[in-house]
């Protein structure tokens, strides 16, 4: 099957609202179902699903499902029609024909997928047994390894390099991956191993626990790269998404063990952070299946700084309820369960406190009672200032009120003679859209040029596995290939109906039919240069992200980073100089 017959024999045999319900709750409204937005935030249901298209009529958002897996997985046009039909028994297989390389984005999650049966496997053999006792130490049974695809990195340095080598995968794209540290040596040695996996399931990423007693580095997760963004990944989502949706709330853990801790125990609707601070990205993850989210951190200092990390996002998110649970006497959530138990830290879910209450009050606890006053005004006003709901306000005074003994009265008093802060960010509120130009010339010598003088085949393999546009203009894209290839100059072609039609299409689409003499030139020339302009914008992504794992590397790491810095930046200025000796033909 050519792309345009895989396309539709997706919409024909896979139903829209089965697949939205896995990620959205639905109700029910004669012919058609209804439920939250997952794409923007909002209190009542206007997100509205009929038999084959997807409609808001709160952000506008609609498209087919192909277009829904897309949004809301974070995968590019193809990877929702390759993941569709995996799951739903459409062949792709015609799609990955035609060219010898694959996408980079692709032969990283093979290297991932292949990396993670590895370290499953060395966990079962005999040289994981340290591994194996150490799990079974945390209570970790073998069902649970099983289900998490939990493995062990063996402490040669070079094991997984091996494997990687007899089962094809290039070197580079295992470095790229983080997989290795080099083409030399393996980047987990001798780790307890975690697999991360992204909205679609894909291994994007390792979480590896250190066995060594004298390692530095207790727990190290992947670099990041192009796939893994620590900041924007939730460890356990893929795992819990249905748990999460069903209950409208998630629990939000900093570490695997505590992850694994809380399945054990019954709530499946857990997610971790991986110990970093939490982010809006990761809450973004989540705001689109929950009505609340409950922060499980340790009750000391780091959960208190945990809980005002926090409080910015429960004023950027305001229709979410962001609570924090607080342990005491140094315990994190496994070390809870195992002495305390599951109802114990069930009345502790139940009575959580809203993270903007519990910070405000813990300024307050430890202090001596005349530091109340500075206490109130530096730290605590602007706080309050900030909340809009009076409702809310005023209960978080009541409170005040009753833990420092500082009248309502004069609070309210202070209140009002507190400066304004300046409004917080909305969450959810978009930079104006803009196109880019790199895409405007693209798109544009695709309209004006002659079909006989391109490689369409070519162009379409570059489309399909290089870009990363979202589902409009990938379809715009796409229909002027396929006019192109059909022998039909765009220029000449009616596309009112090529793609949902934006009002940035509509205006690009315009520019064009007014800006014919900007194309007039060698059409096949300028998209060739084109392509090399956008591997050379590519590989300056990945040179700042390297940059910015130097900026926090150890010596011996940057001595590995640098190289790889130089190497790529080399590689720039070659296709730069490319770029400039085909323009000046």
């Amino acid at each position: 099957m050519n792309f345009t017959e895989i396309k539709h024999a997706i919409r024909e045999k896979v139903t829209l609202a089965e697949v939205v319900r896995q990620t959205v709750s639905l109700k029910k409204a004669g012919g058609r179902n209804i439920g939250l937005c997952p794409f923007h935030e909002e209190k009542t249901p206007s997100f509205t699903v009929f038999d084959d298209r997807y409609f808001c009529f709160g952000c506008k958002a609609s498209g087919d499902v192909i277009d829904f897996v897309r949004k809301s997985n974070g995968s590019n046009f193809i990877e929702a029609v390759h993941f569709l039909g995996a799951k739903y028994g459409v062949n792709t297989d015609s799609l990955r024909q035609g060219k010898k390389r694959s996408a980079p984005r692709k032969l990283m999650y093979e290297a991932m997928s292949k990396a993670r049966a590895f370290f499953h496997a060395s966990l079962n053999s005999p040289a994981g047994q340290q591994a194996r006792a150490y799990l079974q130490q945390r209570g970790v049974s073998a069902a649970e390894i099983a289900r998490s695809k939990i493995g062990y990195a063996l402490p040669t340095g070079a094991a997984l390099k091996e494997h990687l080598q007899q089962e094809k995968v290039a070197l580079t794209t295992a470095v790229d991956a983080s997989l290795l540290n080099d083409k030399r040596g393996d980047f987990f040695r001798h780790r307890i191993m975690f697999p991360i996996h992204d909205g679609s399931g894909h291994v994007i990423g390792f979480g590896g626990r250190a066995l060594a007693a004298n390692s530095k580095v207790k727990y190290l997760n992947s670099r990041e790269n192009e796939l893994f963004h620590k900041a924007r990944v939730l460890f356990g989502l893929w795992h819990a998404s249905q748990a999460i949706a069903a209950q409208k709330t998630a629990i939000v853990v900093e570490g695997y063990f505590d992850w694994l801790a809380l399945q054990r125990a019954g709530f499946k609707h857990c997610v971790a952070c991986m110990g970093t601070a939490f982010t809006a990205a990761q809450l973004r993850l989540l705001q689109r299946h929950v009505e609340q989210v409950i922060l499980l951190f340790d009750g000391d200092g780091a959960g208190l700084k945990a809980a005002q990390h926090a409080v910015p996002l429960a004023f950027a998110f305001p229709a979410l309820r962001i609570k924090i649970a607080a342990l005491r006497g140094g315990h994190d959530p496994d070390s809870w369960l195992q002495e305390e138990g599951r109802e114990v830290l069930q009345v502790l879910l139940t009575d959580a406190e809203d993270v903007i209450e519990f910070t405000t009050i813990s300024k307050l606890r430890g202090q001596a009672t005349h530091n109340y006053p500075q206490i109130l005004r530096n730290d605590i006003l602007p706080l309050l200032q900030q909340v809009n709901d009076t409702l809310v306000r005023g209960a978080l005074i009541a409170k005040i009120e009753e833990y420092s003994g500082i009248s309502r009265t004069s609070i309210e008093q202070a209140l009002r003679k507190t400066p304004s802060p300046k409004p917080a960010a909305t969450a959810n509120k978009s930079p104006p859209t803009k196109v880019p130009m790199w895409l405007r010339e693209f798109v544009g010598h695709l309209y004006y040029a002659e079909p006989q003088a391109l490689a369409v085949a070519e162009l379409q393999q570059f489309v399909q596995q290089e870009l990363e546009l979202t589902p409009a203009w990938l379809e715009l894209v796409q229909e002027l290939l396929n006019n192109l290839q059909q022998g039909k100059r765009n220029c000449e072609v009616d596309l009112s109906a090529a793609a949902e039609q934006t009002g940035i299409i509509k205006e690009t689409l315009t520019s064009l039919c007014k800006n014919a003499n900007l194309y007039n030139t060698n059409h096949a020339q300028a998209l060739a240069v084109l392509q090399l302009v956008h591997q050379r914008e590519k590989i300056k992504e990945k040179i700042a992200l390297l940059k910015r794992d130097l900026r926090r590397a150890d010596e011996p790491h940057r001595r590995q980073l640098l190289p790889a810095i130089v190497a790529l930046q080399k590689q720039r200025r070659a296709i730069g100089a490319t770029v400039h000796d085909r323009n000046q033909l």
